[in-house]
Protein backbone atom coordinates (compact mmCIF):
# COMPACT_ATOMS: atom_id res chain seq x y z
CA UNK A 1 0.00 0.00 0.00
CA UNK A 2 1.30 3.29 -0.35
CA UNK A 3 1.99 6.18 1.85
CA UNK A 4 -0.66 8.76 -0.46
CA UNK A 5 -3.19 5.79 -0.14
CA UNK A 6 -2.35 5.35 4.08
CA UNK A 7 -2.89 9.12 4.22
CA UNK A 8 -5.65 9.67 1.96
CA UNK A 9 -7.36 6.95 4.32
CA UNK A 10 -6.76 9.17 7.64
CA UNK A 11 -7.95 12.02 5.68
CA UNK A 12 -10.98 10.48 4.62
CA UNK A 13 -12.01 8.52 8.35
CA UNK A 14 -13.72 11.84 8.93
CA UNK A 15 -13.41 15.36 10.80
CA UNK A 16 -15.71 13.87 13.77
CA UNK A 17 -12.57 11.95 14.55
CA UNK A 18 -9.51 14.02 12.73
CA UNK A 19 -10.82 17.34 14.09
CA UNK A 20 -11.59 16.36 18.23
CA UNK A 21 -10.95 18.81 20.24
CA UNK A 22 -8.28 16.32 21.94
CA UNK A 23 -7.39 13.02 21.05
CA UNK A 24 -4.36 10.73 22.23
CA UNK A 25 -3.64 7.18 20.52
CA UNK A 26 -1.13 4.75 21.34
CA UNK A 27 -0.52 1.30 20.10
CA UNK A 28 1.61 -1.29 22.06
CA UNK A 29 3.03 -4.36 20.04
CA UNK A 30 5.02 -7.06 21.99
CA UNK A 31 7.84 -8.21 20.32
CA UNK A 32 7.15 -11.53 20.89
CA UNK A 33 3.60 -13.28 22.04
CA UNK A 34 0.61 -11.22 22.67
CA UNK A 35 -0.23 -8.17 25.19
CA UNK A 36 -3.89 -8.43 26.05
CA UNK A 37 -6.15 -6.06 27.26
CA UNK A 38 -5.91 -7.61 31.13
CA UNK A 39 -1.91 -7.36 30.68
CA UNK A 40 -2.23 -3.67 29.10
CA UNK A 41 -4.63 -2.90 31.98
CA UNK A 42 -2.26 -4.46 34.59
CA UNK A 43 0.63 -2.49 33.51
CA UNK A 44 -1.42 0.83 33.73
CA UNK A 45 -1.59 0.29 37.51
CA UNK A 46 -5.28 -1.62 37.33
CA UNK A 47 -6.75 -4.97 37.93
CA UNK A 48 -8.19 -6.57 34.95
CA UNK A 49 -11.67 -6.59 36.87
CA UNK A 50 -11.92 -2.74 36.73
CA UNK A 51 -12.02 -3.11 33.16
CA UNK A 52 -15.76 -2.35 31.88
CA UNK A 53 -17.93 -1.86 28.97
CA UNK A 54 -20.31 1.30 28.76
CA UNK A 55 -23.41 0.37 27.34
CA UNK A 56 -22.89 3.00 24.65
CA UNK A 57 -19.35 3.83 23.62
CA UNK A 58 -20.57 7.58 23.35
CA UNK A 59 -21.03 7.35 27.31
CA UNK A 60 -17.20 7.29 27.66
CA UNK A 61 -16.53 9.62 30.43
CA UNK A 62 -13.69 11.60 27.97
CA UNK A 63 -12.08 13.66 30.45
CA UNK A 64 -11.14 10.41 32.57
CA UNK A 65 -11.62 7.08 30.91
CA UNK A 66 -9.19 5.27 28.19
CA UNK A 67 -10.60 2.85 26.13
CA UNK A 68 -8.46 -0.68 25.51
CA UNK A 69 -8.51 -2.18 22.07
CA UNK A 70 -7.10 -5.77 21.60
CA UNK A 71 -5.26 -5.35 18.26
CA UNK A 72 -3.96 -8.52 16.97
CA UNK A 73 -1.04 -9.69 19.30
CA UNK A 74 -1.23 -5.96 21.18
CA UNK A 75 -2.91 -2.97 22.67
CA UNK A 76 -4.34 0.29 21.38
CA UNK A 77 -5.74 3.20 23.74
CA UNK A 78 -7.62 5.72 22.57
CA UNK A 79 -8.23 8.86 24.89
CA UNK A 80 -10.80 11.49 23.68
CA UNK A 81 -9.88 13.58 26.73
CA UNK A 82 -5.87 13.65 25.70
CA UNK A 83 -5.64 15.83 29.21
CA UNK A 84 -2.04 15.45 30.26
CA UNK A 85 -2.28 11.65 30.56
CA UNK A 86 -1.02 10.25 27.36
CA UNK A 87 2.82 10.71 28.17
CA UNK A 88 1.63 8.75 31.45
CA UNK A 89 0.04 5.44 29.32
CA UNK A 90 3.01 5.47 27.07
CA UNK A 91 5.60 5.22 29.87
CA UNK A 92 3.87 2.15 31.54
CA UNK A 93 2.47 0.49 28.36
CA UNK A 94 6.31 1.35 26.43
CA UNK A 95 9.06 -0.85 27.66
CA UNK A 96 11.43 -3.84 26.62
CA UNK A 97 10.38 -6.16 24.68
CA UNK A 98 7.55 -3.58 23.25
CA UNK A 99 6.97 -1.62 19.98
CA UNK A 100 4.77 1.33 21.22
CA UNK A 101 3.76 4.45 19.22
CA UNK A 102 1.97 7.75 20.57
CA UNK A 103 -0.13 9.89 18.52
CA UNK A 104 -1.95 12.61 19.99
CA UNK A 105 -2.94 16.50 19.06
CA UNK A 106 -5.49 19.04 20.44
CA UNK A 107 -7.57 21.92 19.89
CA UNK A 108 -4.84 24.43 19.46
CA UNK A 109 -3.07 22.53 16.70
CA UNK A 110 -0.12 20.90 18.87
CA UNK A 111 0.52 18.10 17.77
CA UNK A 112 2.99 15.05 18.88
CA UNK A 113 4.12 11.55 17.62
CA UNK A 114 6.49 9.67 19.66
CA UNK A 115 7.73 5.96 18.90
CA UNK A 116 9.66 3.62 21.43
CA UNK A 117 11.25 0.66 20.29
CA UNK A 118 13.89 -1.57 21.62
CA UNK A 119 16.25 -0.49 19.26
CA UNK A 120 15.95 3.23 20.20
CA UNK A 121 13.08 6.14 20.57
CA UNK A 122 12.06 9.17 18.97
CA UNK A 123 9.79 12.22 18.66
CA UNK A 124 8.31 15.18 16.53
CA UNK A 125 6.30 17.91 17.73
CA UNK A 126 4.11 20.89 16.33
CA UNK A 127 4.83 23.76 16.41
CA UNK A 128 8.59 23.48 17.18
CA UNK A 129 11.54 24.42 15.28
CA UNK A 130 12.93 21.50 13.50
CA UNK A 131 16.24 21.24 15.07
CA UNK A 132 14.43 20.61 18.62
CA UNK A 133 12.98 17.12 17.98
CA UNK A 134 14.67 13.77 18.37
CA UNK A 135 13.62 12.18 15.60
CA UNK A 136 16.09 9.02 16.12
CA UNK A 137 13.79 5.94 14.85
CA UNK A 138 11.36 8.40 12.87
CA UNK A 139 14.11 9.68 10.70
CA UNK A 140 12.97 8.26 7.88
CA UNK A 141 9.67 10.20 8.29
CA UNK A 142 11.33 13.81 8.94
CA UNK A 143 10.68 14.76 5.41
CA UNK A 144 6.98 13.94 5.31
CA UNK A 145 6.74 15.93 8.91
CA UNK A 146 8.95 18.83 7.88
CA UNK A 147 6.72 20.69 5.48
CA UNK A 148 3.44 19.97 6.96
CA UNK A 149 4.95 22.19 9.53
CA UNK A 150 6.10 24.64 7.54
CA UNK A 151 2.64 25.25 6.24
CA UNK A 152 0.20 28.27 7.19
CA UNK A 153 -1.35 27.61 11.05
CA UNK A 154 -4.84 26.23 9.63
CA UNK A 155 -3.38 24.08 7.33
CA UNK A 156 -0.86 22.10 9.36
CA UNK A 157 -3.84 21.57 11.76
CA UNK A 158 -5.25 19.67 9.71
CA UNK A 159 -2.99 17.95 7.98
CA UNK A 160 -0.95 16.50 10.77
CA UNK A 161 -3.28 14.45 12.34
CA UNK A 162 -3.90 12.15 9.19
CA UNK A 163 0.18 12.25 8.65
CA UNK A 164 1.06 11.09 12.24
CA UNK A 165 -1.46 8.69 12.01
CA UNK A 166 -0.03 7.18 8.60
CA UNK A 167 3.04 6.94 10.01
CA UNK A 168 1.64 4.75 13.01
CA UNK A 169 0.14 2.45 10.79
CA UNK A 170 3.27 2.41 8.19
CA UNK A 171 5.51 0.87 11.28
CA UNK A 172 3.37 -0.59 12.80
CA UNK A 173 1.08 -2.36 10.02
CA UNK A 174 -2.03 -1.52 12.04
CA UNK A 175 -4.66 0.28 11.26
CA UNK A 176 -6.64 3.22 13.04
CA UNK A 177 -10.41 1.75 12.60
CA UNK A 178 -13.72 3.24 12.60
CA UNK A 179 -14.76 0.22 15.03
CA UNK A 180 -11.45 0.61 17.35
CA UNK A 181 -12.74 4.72 17.52
CA UNK A 182 -16.81 3.56 17.75
CA UNK A 183 -16.62 0.09 18.60
CA UNK A 184 -17.67 -0.85 22.64
CA UNK A 185 -14.59 -1.40 23.62
CA UNK A 186 -12.78 -2.07 27.75
CA UNK A 187 -12.84 1.31 29.45
CA UNK A 188 -10.71 1.92 32.42
CA UNK A 189 -10.99 5.04 35.40
CA UNK A 190 -7.17 7.01 34.88
CA UNK A 191 -7.01 8.84 38.03
CA UNK A 192 -6.76 12.58 37.70
CA UNK A 193 -3.44 12.95 39.39
CA UNK A 194 -1.69 11.55 35.67
CA UNK A 195 -2.65 14.26 34.53
CA UNK A 196 -0.81 16.58 36.91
Amino acid sequence: MSWASVVDYYVGIGDDVLLLDFFCYTLTLPVHGVLTVEDAARRLGHNPADLHIPPDPYLMDQEHDVALVQVGPGVATIDFGCLGIGTAISGRLAGPEMRHWFAAWDIEGNTFLASRQPEGGGYWSHPAAHDSGDYGVLTPYAGLLRPASDEDEDEADRSLPPLVLAVVEHESGVRLTRDMLDGAHPILRIPDAWAE
